[in-house]
């Protein structure tokens, strides 16, 4: 019985166009990789035109794009308005940190190093409103200080009585300085570690030591857990060469939070009431974490 010329023309035709369809498929996807969209730098605040496959940060829609481009461009108007005022002709910024508003009457805590030798503060929301600040009142052993701003925010900060345990999920907010100092804050995850330092004489409590990458701007800070609350305030990064000749130990990407019954003991002795509620079960993501944390936290800035 001979077999029927039909089948092996059909197998053809198969092949052909399955390789076809290979082809075309290739093509689609190599011209996805050559199309230009708007790839957005999260750090810097920076939207720019690239191919697909070469942008390195995320890409983003024409809407946001231009969001992005409008809010820094309120940014540097406001900044070049407000340079014009008498009490910032002359001065240039010096150094960037971080800060949270505690209470609806414009008090900010932050790290004393940030505001130190500084002959003008000013803090910048999230949506690009820049104001300037009192220094209040600080307390260099704790590495804590008080700021007082004319700008009354509508949502404070919720502060945990007390920090978590080790192991647990932490979240730094702050203003990392990667090259440029970024406009609005951005959200470090990591982890809660055991403590490294002994415990501070005469209080009975110990530094919160957290595994996670910080860099200038992250100072003064809040450390978040995953309900959203205040557990600590960002003061240093672990010096990993001190510790390694002390204990011969290699610690990386550790950083020093102060807690918050010793922010709690610092705000009550200046008068100020913040919000402390007991730690919450409350799990969130990253991303929702961070949004909160924009209508409290801001950048501190040192004018000289």
């Amino acid at each position: 019985m001979r077999s029927s010329p039909v089948f092996p023309a059909l197998l053809l035709i198969t092949a052909l166009m399955a390789s076809g369809f290979q082809i075309s498929t290739a093509r689609a996807q190599t011209r996805g990789a050559m199309d230009l969209v708007n790839c957005l730098d999260q750090e810097r605040q920076i939207v720019r035109r690239s191919r697909a496959d070469q942008c390195d940060g995320r890409v983003v829609s024409d809407a946001e794009a231009e969001r992005v481009r409008q809010q820094r461009r309120a940014y540097i108007a406001e900044s070049l308005e407000g340079a014009s005022d008498a009490t910032i002709i002359g001065k240039r910024l010096t150094s960037i940190g971080a800060g949270f508003f505690v209470d609806r009457r414009g008090s900010i805590v932050t790290n004393a190093h940030v505001v130190k030798g500084c002959s003008e503060l000013a803090i910048t929301s999230p949506n690009g409103r820049m104001s300037r600040v009192k220094l209040v009142a600080t307390q260099p052993s704790r590495d804590l200080a008080l700021l007082s701003s004319d700008l009354k925010p509508t949502t404070v900060a919720e502060i945990a009585q007390k920090p978590d345990l080790a192991g647990s999920e932490v979240f730094i907010v702050g203003y990392p300085n990667q090259g440029l100092p970024p406009l609005i804050p951005l959200l470090t995850e990591g982890m809660l570690a055991e403590g490294l330092f002994s415990q501070v004489p005469g209080r009975g409590r110990s530094p919160l030591s957290f595994k996670a990458p910080l860099r200038p701007g992250n100072s003064g800070g809040p450390v978040l857990n995953r309900a959203g609350q205040v557990v600590g305030v960002v003061f240093a990064a672990v010096d990993t060469s001190k510790i390694y000749k002390e204990q011969g130990r290699i610690i990386r990407d550790r950083g020093v939070a102060i807690p918050t019954p010793m922010v709690g003991e610092f705000l009550a002795r200046q008068g100020v009431t913040a919000d402390f509620k007991p730690a919450s079960a409350q799990r969130f993501g990253p991303d929702r974490l961070l949004e909160a944390a924009k209508d409290y936290v801001v950048r501190v800035e040192c004018w000289n």
